[in-house]
C-alpha cells in the first residue's frame, strides 16, 4: 500500500515532506493533543527556503 507522505528529518536541521498527491491525513499530533498534524505542517511550521521574507503573502 502506498503511503500518503514521507516525512524525513535531516542532520542539517531540515524537514522534508514528499506527498504522492493524496491529501494530508487529519489526525491529532501525538506530542500535543490540541493540534492536528495537518495544521502543524501547513500553518505552524511555515518554514521553507523558497519563500522570501520580504514578499507579502496571504495566509
Amino acid at each position: 500500500e502506498k503511503k500518503n507522505s514521507i516525512l524525513s528529518l535531516r542532520q542539517k536541521g531540515e524537514i522534508k515532506i514528499c506527498n504522492d498527491g493524496r491529501g494530508i491525513p487529519v489526525r491529532k499530533w501525538a506530542q500535543n493533543e490540541s493540534i492536528y498534524s495537518s495544521a502543524l505542517i501547513v500553518d505552524k511550521l511555515k518554514t521553507s527556503d523558497i519563500f522570501s521574507d520580504d514578499q507579502k503573502r496571504i495566509t
